[in-house]
């Protein structure tokens, strides 16, 4: 019952990201959380046009966000306050297509 509780939350934080509005709010509307337990929520998303650059892929910027927005809500699920990213080092391996989950 109390990972069920986590789930209704962490759903509860995604939905206040979207209603908050802003970028953080755009960049949630394209992701999906298909599976929620305490310290790790796993998303889905497509890439679609609006999130690529001018080679039709995902543009880096977006990756960066959603690094940022889905580890802020892993740790919530398992924390009771929010913290904030002071630090981020990303390596991309290979461009992600337009159409990509």
């Amino acid at each position: 019952e109390a990972m069920s509780l986590r789930r209704a939350l962490i759903k509860i934080v995604a939905d206040e990201i979207q209603t908050a509005g802003g970028f953080s709010a755009k960049t949630m509307s394209h992701l999906k959380i298909i599976e929620a337990v305490p310290g790790e929520v796993k998303f889905k998303m497509m890439v679609e046009k609006s999130d690529g650059n001018v080679y039709g892929t995902m543009h880096g910027g977006l990756g960066a966000s959603l690094v940022d927005l889905c580890s802020s809500v892993a740790i919530l699920s398992k924390c009771e306050r929010w913290g904030i990213s002071t630090d981020i080092q990303i390596s991309y391996l290979k461009a992600a297509p337009w159409g990509t989950r």
